[in-house]
């Protein structure tokens, strides 16, 4: 059975006896993606090398855990947006909706995040990703 490693978060895959359960009574379960953390791509150019290690870094850090540097291959992370919205995340910033979204407790609140690309606006009913260009 796989968990997710952010903090605050129990989504987790489904043992083929809940499955068969739902499956009998005409259930249906939440649909989770897990990824792993990223690896560093030493094969590449420097520049890909030292992009690959900040989105690593940036994994890491919005997991909030000890101990995941020494081996980060092993932990997962679950994406529990629809496929259309994941598609149109880039990968280093699944955790941080995961870590984030968790602080949104009221659905009145909005959490505002702003990244110099691109910027993040979160509210509880709905993930919106909006890009700003630069002039």
């Amino acid at each position: 059975m796989v968990c997710c490693a952010v903090v605050g978060c129990k989504s987790r895959t489904f043992t083929k006896a809940e499955k068969e359960k739902a499956r009998q009574n005409n259930q249906e379960l939440s649909n989770f993606r897990f990824f792993k953390i990223p690896k560093v791509c030493v094969h590449e150019c420097g520049k890909t090398k030292q992009l690959s290690e900040r989105r690593q870094r940036e994994w890491i850090a919005r997991l909030n855990r000890k101990g995941v540097s020494e081996d980060p291959q092993k932990y997962g992370v679950a994406d529990t947006f629809h496929q259309q919205r994941a598609a149109l995340l880039p990968p280093w910033l699944r955790p941080l909706l995961l870590s984030l979204q968790r602080l949104v407790r009221h659905p009145r609140r909005q959490l505002v995040l702003s990244l110099q690309q691109p910027a993040l606006h979160l509210t509880l009913q709905n993930v919106h990703l909006v890009h700003q260009r630069r002039k």
